[in-house]
């Protein structure tokens, strides 16, 4: 295996940027004539472009699974095109694949690319994955914010002056729900694609999950997917929202969509 961690230049951010990228270069494959398969993996709200490295066995998983594992950093962002300028889902649907095939050797089959996340990366990963189809075959959400329309009802007035400062930044200062924000309405358009350019589906949360709503959310997002007839795979496991609940996850992901593998020393 190999791990790096470093800074990249993105122009659609204007500025150097944290990047953490696992490369499975000894497994037993040979990518001088297969480039890698990859997982683009989101971190959550509070988190960073290391945190799937400090908290989860992912570089273990990767290796298992010969994945090259792509994890950027969006600080609290929402994969969003910011209110307050900047282009996140920008730098992470569009320049991030095209840098990172630069400098390194990953298929651009869009089979062989999955995209995932926890929390507000679940939203993430489903945002970019939806917008973005033809890029990603398997998308991922462990324990995500799936309806923020629901999440901000559930705000209510109880948001104290920072955070709803924060969020108006984020989504504008009346923080309506735009199409293009909006994952239910994404999903419905999605299933309008033709069967060949849908993705598959993995969705997952605790079942004690602590944020109000979520795990309702995620299951009832489960059963829109089911409604409209695209393959989805649910995964509940008795957790809160925390990291044991997310590296069970991710395992069982790649394990369901890629098959059980053995660990390569």
């Amino acid at each position: 295996m190999a791990s790096f961690k470093g800074d990249i230049k993105s122009r659609a951010l204007n500025m150097d940027i944290a990047l953490n990228v696992i490369l499975p270069y000894d497994h037993p494959h040979d990518y001088s004539r297969n480039p890698c398969k990859t997982l683009w993996l989101l971190h959550g709200q509070g988190s960073s472009a290391s945190s799937w490295m400090r908290w989860t066995s992912i570089e273990r998983y990767a290796m298992q699974h010969g994945f090259a594992v792509i994890m950027p950093e969006v600080q609290r962002s929402f994969y969003r095109n910011t209110a307050y300028g900047m282009d996140y889902f920008t730098f992470v649907a569009e320049e991030l694949p095209r840098l990172c095939r630069e400098m390194f050797r990953l298929s651009d089959k869009r089979e062989d690319n999955y995209i995932a996340g926890l929390s507000m990366g679940g939203y993430g990963a489903l945002k970019v994955g939806l917008t973005h189809p033809e890029q990603y075959g398997t998308i991922a959400s462990f324990s995500g914010a799936v309806d923020l329309g629901k999440m901000f009802q559930s705000m209510g007035d109880s948001l104290d002056p920072k955070s709803l400062a924060e969020y108006q930044g984020i989504f504008g200062t009346e923080m309506q729900l735009l199409p293009e924000d909006d994952i239910l309405h994404l999903t419905r358009e999605h299933a309008r694609l033709p069967k060949e350019q849908q993705c598959r589906f993995f969705i997952s949360c605790g079942t004690e999950d602590n944020i109000p709503t979520l795990y309702e959310s995620n299951v009832e997002y489960v059963k829109l997917l089911k409604e409209l007839g695209l393959d989805c795979i649910w995964f509940e496991q008795k957790g809160i929202h925390e990291w044991g609940v997310w590296d069970e996850a991710v395992r069982e992901a790649l394990n369901r969509f890629d098959g059980e593998r053995i660990y390569y020393v």
